[in-house]
Protein backbone atom coordinates (compact mmCIF):
# COMPACT_ATOMS: atom_id res chain seq x y z
CA UNK A 1 0.00 0.00 0.00
CA UNK A 2 1.36 3.77 -0.75
CA UNK A 3 0.46 5.51 2.11
CA UNK A 4 1.94 8.82 0.36
CA UNK A 5 -0.88 7.63 -2.21
CA UNK A 6 -3.99 7.24 0.16
CA UNK A 7 -3.07 10.28 2.45
CA UNK A 8 -2.79 12.94 -0.97
CA UNK A 9 -6.81 11.36 -1.88
CA UNK A 10 -8.23 11.54 1.79
CA UNK A 11 -6.16 14.96 2.25
CA UNK A 12 -6.40 16.63 -0.60
CA UNK A 13 -9.01 14.42 -2.86
CA UNK A 14 -6.37 14.24 -5.71
CA UNK A 15 -5.37 11.36 -7.57
CA UNK A 16 -1.68 10.47 -7.39
CA UNK A 17 0.16 8.58 -10.36
CA UNK A 18 4.03 7.94 -9.41
CA UNK A 19 6.74 6.12 -11.44
CA UNK A 20 10.68 5.39 -11.01
CA UNK A 21 11.43 9.17 -12.38
CA UNK A 22 8.76 10.60 -9.99
CA UNK A 23 5.31 11.59 -9.18
CA UNK A 24 2.26 13.70 -10.41
CA UNK A 25 -0.98 14.64 -8.08
CA UNK A 26 -4.14 15.97 -10.08
CA UNK A 27 -8.21 16.13 -9.77
CA UNK A 28 -10.50 16.28 -12.21
CA UNK A 29 -12.41 19.48 -11.77
CA UNK A 30 -16.84 19.45 -10.54
CA UNK A 31 -17.01 20.62 -14.61
CA UNK A 32 -15.83 17.12 -15.20
CA UNK A 33 -14.09 18.70 -18.71
CA UNK A 34 -10.77 20.05 -16.76
CA UNK A 35 -8.02 18.19 -14.98
CA UNK A 36 -6.39 20.52 -12.38
CA UNK A 37 -2.38 19.34 -11.80
CA UNK A 38 -1.80 19.91 -8.06
CA UNK A 39 2.09 18.57 -7.94
CA UNK A 40 4.55 17.31 -10.33
CA UNK A 41 7.87 15.57 -8.94
CA UNK A 42 11.02 14.13 -10.44
CA UNK A 43 14.26 12.79 -8.89
CA UNK A 44 16.87 15.33 -8.78
CA UNK A 45 19.26 13.00 -10.86
CA UNK A 46 16.09 12.44 -13.39
CA UNK A 47 15.48 15.91 -14.36
CA UNK A 48 15.64 17.63 -17.40
CA UNK A 49 14.87 14.34 -19.82
CA UNK A 50 11.38 14.49 -20.01
CA UNK A 51 9.77 12.17 -17.12
CA UNK A 52 7.61 15.21 -15.58
CA UNK A 53 6.47 15.78 -18.74
CA UNK A 54 5.59 12.45 -19.45
CA UNK A 55 3.77 12.01 -16.14
CA UNK A 56 1.48 15.27 -17.53
CA UNK A 57 1.22 13.74 -20.69
CA UNK A 58 0.25 10.23 -18.84
CA UNK A 59 -2.20 12.15 -16.81
CA UNK A 60 -3.72 14.04 -19.82
CA UNK A 61 -4.24 11.07 -21.36
CA UNK A 62 -6.11 9.66 -19.46
CA UNK A 63 -7.98 12.61 -18.10
CA UNK A 64 -9.00 12.67 -22.13
CA UNK A 65 -10.28 9.71 -21.48
CA UNK A 66 -12.59 10.19 -19.23
CA UNK A 67 -13.70 13.56 -20.98
CA UNK A 68 -11.62 16.27 -19.97
CA UNK A 69 -10.89 18.87 -22.62
CA UNK A 70 -8.56 21.43 -20.52
CA UNK A 71 -5.69 20.53 -17.98
CA UNK A 72 -4.77 23.59 -15.85
CA UNK A 73 -2.20 23.90 -13.26
CA UNK A 74 -1.37 26.64 -10.70
CA UNK A 75 2.33 28.04 -9.92
CA UNK A 76 2.33 30.43 -6.62
CA UNK A 77 4.63 33.02 -6.67
CA UNK A 78 6.08 31.83 -3.21
CA UNK A 79 7.42 28.62 -4.68
CA UNK A 80 11.09 27.96 -4.26
CA UNK A 81 11.18 26.55 -7.90
CA UNK A 82 8.54 28.78 -9.45
CA UNK A 83 11.35 29.79 -12.25
CA UNK A 84 11.95 26.12 -13.35
CA UNK A 85 7.96 25.15 -12.93
CA UNK A 86 6.86 27.83 -15.43
CA UNK A 87 9.51 27.33 -17.92
CA UNK A 88 8.80 23.24 -17.79
CA UNK A 89 5.08 24.12 -17.70
CA UNK A 90 5.04 26.35 -21.06
CA UNK A 91 7.68 23.43 -22.60
CA UNK A 92 4.42 21.07 -21.91
CA UNK A 93 2.28 23.15 -23.74
CA UNK A 94 0.89 25.19 -21.14
CA UNK A 95 0.00 28.86 -21.82
CA UNK A 96 -0.34 31.59 -19.12
CA UNK A 97 -4.00 32.65 -18.73
CA UNK A 98 -3.61 35.12 -15.36
CA UNK A 99 -1.44 36.65 -13.42
CA UNK A 100 -2.01 37.64 -9.85
CA UNK A 101 -0.01 38.50 -6.74
CA UNK A 102 -0.34 34.81 -5.49
CA UNK A 103 0.03 32.57 -8.40
CA UNK A 104 0.11 31.77 -12.06
CA UNK A 105 -2.38 30.49 -13.62
CA UNK A 106 -1.61 27.93 -16.84
CA UNK A 107 -4.03 25.78 -19.47
CA UNK A 108 -3.16 23.19 -21.98
CA UNK A 109 -5.96 22.23 -24.34
CA UNK A 110 -6.48 18.44 -24.04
Amino acid sequence: MNHFKAFIKEYKNQDYMENCYGFITYETLPDLQTVHVGDVYTVLKSRKHGHGAQLIEDVGELAKSQGCVQMITFIYNNNKGKDASVSAALACGFKIINMDMEKLTLSKEL
